[in-house]
């Protein structure tokens, strides 16, 4: 297991132990680089749509 898989599951394993059922994350959609590695842990898309508004 690579260092950032190692630090995922363990992150991950702290949580459960806190009782958190879900773990969200936000990535750029342009960051493939990162998405392959969340996506390398198991996450996926989830319901939710970010909205935002660049302000002038």
């Amino acid at each position: 297991m690579l260092v950032g898989s190692a630090l995922f599951a363990a992150l991950a394993e702290r949580f459960r132990a806190q009782g958190v059922t879900r773990v969200r994350t936000l990535v750029d959609r342009k960051d493939h680089l990162i998405l392959s590695f969340f996506r390398a842990q198991g996450m996926v898309a989830g319901p939710s749509l970010q909205l935002d508004m660049e302000l002038p």
